[in-house]
């Protein structure tokens, strides 16, 4: 028995920012990373927001940032 959790929707806006960003050869710390930083801390009333790799990278940050370790 397959039991799906969630289909993923993925639309044709979302297919070409991703193909733009792999097409411009530039897929970590270009001008989408920059611009998703600042959004993202404009959302969360944030000075600033932080891209990782991954979730551990974040959890590290969040430590380094509370003065932890």
């Amino acid at each position: 028995m397959e039991i799906g959790i969630s289909k993923p929707f993925i639309g044709e806006e979302e297919k070409q920012a991703v193909l733009a960003v792999l097409e411009s050869g530039q897929v970590t710390q270009g001008p989408r990373v920059a611009q998703f930083e600042r959004q993202f801390a404009e959302y969360h009333g944030a000075e600033f927001g932080i891209a990782t790799n991954n979730g551990t990278s974040a959890l590290m940050v969040m430590m380094m940032a509370h003065g932890v370790g």
